[in-house]
């Protein structure tokens, strides 16, 4: 089945308005019949040719199975195209229903602010917009209401060629670092890999909730995988990275440097760390192009 690019823009237009009538009849303990709202997904991938994954003609064995099993199931363009050979544009179309010269963004710029975006009309119609990468080209942000909560994992380091001093104030051994590296097919594997491989699982663990300090000779470990930060032979040398590390933050008026400075004091680390809580949570995701 061929679709042209008119027959695309009626179905995301389509699309556009599923969160008031996309739903499902279901019937609850009591037999009750009730209606739930559907629950939409929607990919976009960066730098995909036509022929990238199986479905669309791609060589390589079993590359793409789970998106092969979805198009199976489903209806496939063969004729449509994107309006922008960018990505942020051609994103902001797709949420608008709108050509990059109608709503106001042809390149990496904001959309405009009279026009409406699918995730604005889900958050009016009920729906919890989540995002995951790419948050930020969404311009502005404020008009695609993404709900997503917010974290900061501040941390400060000094290092020259022969040594480097790393301070992770988030680090409470409960915490867990995420991210886009934690997304991703690598990271998957190396979870795989540490059920079977106890070094493999102590770096996946290090990532995780890593350690409040870190001390690495730099010469000898470029890579950084041998913490010296317990080793008493090198402890002048790690005081003397500390002393360094909080002249530099005063210098520069770092905002971290009481909390530096108090670290060893009851609940210093603890006050510092809900204040970037509280920071986070009144940040917007926005950039200026």
């Amino acid at each position: 089945m061929k679709i042209t690019l008119k027959t695309l823009k009626i179905i995301t237009c389509s699309l556009i308005v599923m969160h008031s009538n996309g739903s499902v009849l279901s019937k609850d303990r009591h037999g009750k019949t009730e209606r739930k709202p559907l629950n939409i997904l929607f990919l976009t991938a960066d730098d995909l040719a036509y022929n990238s994954i199986g479905s669309f003609g791609c060589r390589v064995k079993d590359i793409s199975p789970k998106i092969d099993k979805l198009a199976s199931e489903g209806i496939r363009f063969t004729y449509a195209h994107i309006n922008s050979a960018v990505c942020q544009p051609c994103r902001q179309s797709l949420l608008t229903g709108l050509y990059p010269h109608n709503n106001g963004a042809e390149g990496f710029e904001p959309i405009d602010k009279g026009v409406t975006t699918l995730p604005e009309l889900m958050k009016k119609g009920g729906y919890i917009n989540g995002i995951l990468g790419k948050e930020i080209h969404h311009q502005p942000t404020e008009k695609f209401f993404w709900d997503f909560e917010k974290k900061r994992y501040p941390m400060r380091c000094l290092q020259n060629k022969e040594f480097g001093y790393i301070y992770n104030f988030w680090s409470d051994g409960t915490t867990a670092m995420a991210g886009d590296a934690t997304g991703g097919l690598t990271w998957k594997a190396m979870v795989r890999a540490g059920e079977k491989d106890q070094k493999i699982a102590d770096r996946v663990e290090l990532y995780r909730h890593r350690v409040r300090e870190k001390f690495y000779d730099l010469k000898n470990d470029p890579d950084c995988y041998n913490n010296l930060i317990d080793k008493p032979e090198y402890g002048i040398k790690i005081k003397e990275f500390k002393e360094m590390m909080l002249k530099e933050m005063k210098k520069y008026k770092d905002p971290a440097y009481e909390a530096f400075r108090d670290r060893d004091k009851t609940g210093a680390i603890e006050s510092f760390m809900e204040m970037q809580r509280k920071k986070a949570k009144n940040t917007k995701s926005n950039v200026s192009f």
